[in-house]
């Protein structure tokens, strides 16, 4: 399922960037992160968590009653192809920083539960070479904003193998994951651990968590403007 972040407040100006890894060290790193922290993944998960407030404005709980009146696929059916996502100033920078620190291989990156296209656009801008879309309800939003088609798998197409057989660098999916129905989740990480050897989750929360024996470990954490994204690395044989 994509993200629907009009259900959440937007936020402005610059905040501390919070960066995990695994060897636990302190760091500043560059002028962009001059405040930053790193923390191992075990105490990142022990710090509150961020989850925005989607009641603080009143058009957001209107939005929100009108998602959870019609369901999803009524509702994006309605309003999917004029999606575009209040953060994706917030994304795009979280983006940037963690390009800028991890140096992913961007050469062939699957953008899953796509939008209208916000990771795509940054990812882009940051050198990426081949981008694939996919949205099963924002689909014209990103062939529009984007130029390039979208397509329409859901999570529960991915979970069942509709990704098989291919290959990419890297699957970013961004404000999306954490709507996954959880008996969906298992499958869907699996899968994607199958056809990438990266996976970032790009999050306005903490969840979702994939597990080890869902085929990915955490490497890598950071938080910029309340956006967390989570770097994971995939266990499956193929990668070795």
């Amino acid at each position: 399922m994509p993200s629907f972040l009009s259900l959440k407040r937007a936020r402005t100006g610059w905040k501390p960037v919070s960066l995990t890894s695994r060897d636990g060290r302190w760091n500043r790193w560059s002028s962009d992160c001059q405040h930053a922290r790193i923390v191992s993944p075990a105490d990142a998960d022990s710090q509150p968590d961020d989850d925005w407030d989607v009641g603080d404005v009143p058009a957001d709980r209107s939005i929100r009653a009108e998602y959870e009146r019609l369901g999803p696929a009524v509702y994006y059916r309605l309003h999917g192809p004029a999606y575009r996502n209040p953060h994706e100033a917030s994304v795009a920078e979280a983006l940037r920083r963690a390009v800028g620190r991890w140096r992913p291989d961007l050469s062939r990156v699957l953008d899953l539960a796509a939008g209208s296209g916000e990771a795509t656009l940054a990812l882009r801008t940051l050198g990426a070479g081949a981008i694939y879309g996919i949205d099963p309800f924002t689909h014209a939003a990103y062939a529009r904003r984007t130029g390039s088609p979208a397509e329409r798998f859901t999570f529960e197409d991915v979970a069942a193998g509709a990704l098989a057989g291919r290959r990419y660098s890297l699957v970013v999916c961004s404000f999306a994951m954490h709507l996954c129905d959880p008996s969906r989740l298992p499958g869907l990480a699996t899968q994607l651990a199958l056809v990438a050897p990266a996976l970032w989750v790009v999050t306005p929360h903490k969840r979702p968590h994939l597990l080890p024996g869902w085929g990915w470990t955490v490497e890598a954490e950071m938080v910029v403007e309340r956006v967390r994204v989570r770097g994971h690395r995939s266990t499956m044989t193929f990668n070795e």
